[in-house]
Formats: structure tokens, C-alpha cells, sequence
């Protein structure tokens, strides 16, 4: 039987959309979940795309990413860079991009992008990660969604992945390059949040081990297969209002209307500073409800989620999230994980 690969989409970015989708299970998760919803809604993801879809019909994927790539030419990985430094001059890996995506006969419907690891390791300034925020909102994201459809590109949905911890000497422009990405996604147009990163294990090599490839696929495939169907935004538990009182510093999370809210007892991945960044020991947790206070050892600056944990190893256990679907895309599957947050300063 003939497969009828009615939906295109684009992956651009580095690594973990390259490897993710190629070869490691991203793509197997991330397809599994928007194949559902085409068997069982397929009349509804037809008006919504304007593409002829019927039940069986599986996903075409156009791969643009590329191993060790930097945004800016500045900060150039060992298979280039996708912007020259000026910001607004595509790169190498961009102008390629935009040429192949240009040249299909089907016009894409989507796309995943995951990018910003690479830039993370030379970013040390906020000016410096401003740089790569812009170079990413202004020619990167723009270009490719002009390739697809020149006509209206801001209608062409993109799903960025939430930059998370990777090497520990990178961690400051983790955090910065990481604030403007959520940046992004707020002040855009059908941009919206991908996996959150920083809830994938890595491996040996800096990369997501393959059970974390699954979880990333299957979580993006929810959030677009969600879109595809109801045209609206899949999104996690997200921490709201925080306050200080001293030492205690309490967040509200927000829970997705009938979902249900997981809350481990010593929830990690919080992170508390003084105005020199550095870190403030967290002595306390206290539920009450959906309210989190944390108990620092002296009064903070700043409030970041995440922030790199003790451990070595990812503990989805301590990890606030939504109960596990009832539907798992693949065996053990978790639900969605709380979503990152821009620093709060207080």
C-alpha cells in the first residue's frame, strides 16, 4: 500500500531537530501523535490547512537542520552559521534553506525549529545574546516562513523548542538566549512553544538520549496535532505571580482547564540569585494547592525556571508536570512539562 504523505513540514535549526528526526525517535513520537489526529479528524485538519488529508495519511518531512550551527557567524560552529553578523544578511545555512524549501512542488504547512545551543557556548553579554534573539526573530524565522509561502508567511505556524541546559560553563547564555526565545514566541504571530528542552536527559554526548528524543517528538506532535485540529495553542503548566517575602518566594502555577497538575515535593529546576547572579541555596518547599513557596537560605534577586539542576540526571519524578496522557504516544510516556519562564527580577 502506497503511503499519501499529504503533509509537508520543515525541521531548521541544529542538532536536536537534525538528530532528533533523522535517525533518533523524535520523529517517530512527533508523527504517531499527528497521525491520530488525522485517522479521527481529518475533515477538520483539511479546512484548517487547505490540504486534502484522509485517514492513513502519513507526514512528509523536509530536514533543514545541521549539526553544530550557530545563528551568527560570530559564533560559528563547526558546520557554519545560518546569519552574518550585521543580522540581517542570510548565512550559508540559511540561504540553502530558503533555496530547497523554495523549489518544492508542495508547499509545507508547518515547521519545528531548535536552535541556539551552538551560540550558547560564546554568548557572554546580554548584548551579545540580544544579537542572536533578533538574528533568530528578524531573518531566520521570517526567511523560511517567506519560502514556504511568500504570500502570507506569517500564517505558516513554527514551533520553537525552549533552549535547556547543556554544557554547565554555557549556563548564563542559556539563560539569556533562552528569555528572548520565550520573547519571541510572545510577540509573534502563530509562533508558539515546542519541546521544553531542559526536561531532556542527555547522554554521554551532550545530546538527548533516545528515550528523551521521544518524549521531545511526542510533546511538539501534541502541540501540533492539537493545532492542525482545533487551531489553538497546546500548552503546559506555567508559573504565574511571583512573590517575595523575605526569604520565601512563592509562584502560582497555572493548570490547563480540566487538566491535572503533578507536584513532587522537592519540585527542581528552580533557581534563585542575588543582583551578581549568583546562586541562593533553596532550603524549603511548601505546596498549598497550586501554590509553590521556596525558602532561600538569604533574600533573592532573581527567579529563574530552569536553572541547571544538582544532579546530574534528568528526574522527571521532581519535575512539575501534567498527569501522564491517557493516551500515551509511546510506552511511559509523561505529560507536559512545566513550561520555561523568563528571569523575574523582583
Amino acid at each position: 500500500m502506497a503511503f499519501d504523505r499529504s503533509l509537508h513540514f520543515v525541521l531548521f535549526g541544529q542538532s536536536y531537530v537534525r538528530a532528533g528526526y533523522e535517525y533518533q525517535p523524535a520523529y517517530a513520537t512527533f508523527c504517531t501523535a499527528i497521525k491520530r489526529a488525522i485517522n479521527t479528524d481529518a475533515a477538520a485538519i483539511t479546512t484548517n490547512t487547505g490540504v486534502s488529508v484522509a485517514a492513513q495519511d502519513v507526514l512528509q518531512r523536509r530536514q533543514h537542520a545541521t549539526d553544530g550551527t550557530a545563528v551568527l557567524a560570530a559564533n560559528a560552529g563547526s558546520m557554519g552559521y545560518w546569519v552574518e553578523d550585521d543580522g540581517t544578511t542570510p548565512g550559508p545555512r540559511l540561504s540553502a534553506a530558503v533555496s530547497a524549501i523554495g523549489g518544492y512542488a508542495t508547499r509545507p504547512v508547518l515547521a519545528v525549529y531548535s536552535h541556539g545551543e551552538q551560540d550558547a557556548t560564546k554568548v557572554t553579554t546580554q548584548s551579545a545574546a540580544n544579537d542572536v534573539v533578533a538574528a533568530m526573530a528578524d531573518t531566520i524565522i521570517p526567511d523560511i516562513r517567506a519560502a514556504i509561502d511568500a504570500g502570507a508567511p506569517t500564517d505558516v505556524p513554527v514551533w520553537l523548542d525552549m533552549l535547556g541546559p547543556r554544557y554547565p560553563g554555557d549556563e548564563l547564555g542559556e539563560y539569556m538566549i533562552r528569555d528572548g526565545m520565550i520573547g519571541i514566541v510572545e510577540a509573534g504571530t502563530n509562533l508558539f512553544r515546542g519541546a521544553e528542552k531542559y526536561a531532556l536527559q542527555l547522554g554521554q554526548d551532550t545530546h538527548p538520549t533516545p528515550a528523551a528524543y521521544q518524549q521531545m517528538g511526542a510533546h511538539t506532535g501534541r502541540k501540533v496535532a492539537n493545532w492542525l485540529v482545533n487551531q489553538t495553542d497546546l500548552r503546559g503548566p506555567s508559573i504565574t505571580s511571583p512573590v517575595l517575602a523575605g526569604s520565601n518566594v512563592t509562584v502560582t502555577i497555572n493548570v490547563p482547564s480540566g487538566k491535572t497538575l503533578i507536584k513532587p515535593s522537592r519540585p527542581t529546576f528552580f533557581g534563585l540569585f542575588d543582583e551578581s547572579d549568583a546562586p541562593i541555596e533553596i532550603t524549603g518547599y511548601a505546596w498549598i494547592g497550586n501554590d509553590l513557596t521556596l525558602t532561600c537560605a538569604s533574600p533573592p534577586a532573581k527567579l529563574r525556571y530552569p536553572v541547571r539542576p544538582d544532579e546530574t540526571l534528568v528526574d522527571i519524578t521532581r519535575i512539575i508536570r501534567l498527569s501522564s496522557p491517557s493516551d500515551p504516544v509511546y510506552d511511559g510516556e509523561h505529560g507536559l512539562v512545566l513550561e520555561s519562564m523568563v528571569t523575574h527580577v523582583f
